[in-house]
């Protein structure tokens, strides 16, 4: 669990300090998410998130036939809110943030890699009955939590309508590792079918920005 953590922390950090000296900054509207959310694939929820874009990197080659070949990736990262409901068996629910590195194409395919970190809490249906030196105790509806780390892949396809506005719907897998589950770390899958879009009242977001542009010497 504590190697996952400081991990996660060098990368974040050493990514940040390896962009401070960039200095061309550009801004853009924060795209939020909704997505139907399986926990195991059959327990259903829902999730929804924000992009909060830090570093996008640019870059076009111009073929000797005239043809644009441009490719685009991207650091973010993700405030979220997942829920779910397992039946007859508790509800679900976790709040963390993961940092993405997205890879998207000219023709608007994108794919994502994540890692994450959170809390997840479990509340238990009905009543939970624990005993303690020999006596049976009726804890009524209980709940516990864990600290989470979540590793993700992702795959999508940004759509253009009409007046300009973009639709991106995608799917995503998750492993979601609960940390102190039975003082020991389990892990747990779930599936993702949503759509990323702006939204009128969208904040704007500063990040930084490298374009690069080549020719090639092909035809």
């Amino acid at each position: 669990m504590f190697l996952r953590i400081h991990l996660f922390y060098i990368f974040l950090f050493g990514v940040i300090g390896s962009l401070s000296a960039q200095k061309t900054i550009s801004t853009a509207s924060i795209p939020f998410s909704i997505s139907y959310y399986g926990d195991l694939f059959v327990n259903p929820g829902f999730k929804i998130s924000a992009d909060l874009k830090v570093y996008e990197f640019s870059k076009s080659k111009t073929k000797r036939s005239g043809k644009v070949k441009a490719i685009t990736k991207s650091l973010i990262a993700t405030p979220n809110l997942s829920n779910y409901w397992h039946v007859r068996s508790h509800t679900g629910l976790q709040a963390g943030i993961d940092i993405l590195w997205r890879k998207s194409n000219g023709k608007g395919w994108y794919s994502e890699m994540g890692f994450g970190m959170g809390y997840f809490s479990r509340n238990n249906w009905g009543d939970t009955w624990e005993v303690e030196e020999g006596e049976t105790k009726n804890l009524n509806a209980a709940r516990r939590g864990y600290s989470v780390q979540t590793v993700s892949f992702s795959k999508g396809k940004e759509i253009t309508l009409e007046r300009g506005l973009t639709l991106s719907p995608f799917v995503r897998w998750n492993t979601n590792f609960l940390n102190s589950y039975n003082s020991f770390s389990i892990p747990t899958a779930s599936f993702e079918l949503g759509v990323r879009f702006i939204p009128a009242f969208s904040p704007k977001i500063k990040y930084r920005l490298i374009n690069k542009q080549s020719l090639s010497k092909n035809e």
